[in-house]
């Protein structure tokens, strides 16, 4: 399961290029997608962070610097381009 932060889902809003790399990603993903309906708040990162974990999914945030800090959970950024 992948789970959609609320900073990865603004960029489908603002038609960015990030958008654009993540739907292409979306589109060829075999995993089930969900997405947070949490506020961006920051004191909400553990909230997000615990939902993730208790569905052994992974998060997909460009909040790399604070979901890292979370032991165990999995995170990616998938508005950047694939290396």
């Amino acid at each position: 399961m992948l789970v959609l932060d609320t900073d990865h889902l603004v960029e489908f809003d603002r038609g960015s290029d990030a958008g654009e790399i993540l739907r292409q990603r979306l589109e060829n993903a075999d995993d089930e997608i969900a997405t947070t309906i949490i506020s961006a708040e920051e004191s909400m990162d553990l909230k997000i962070a615990a939902i993730v974990l208790s569905h052994r999914a992974t998060l997909l945030s460009r909040n790399m610097v604070d979901f890292a800090q979370v032991p165990g959970l999995g995170v990616e950024d998938w508005t950047l381009p694939e290396s």
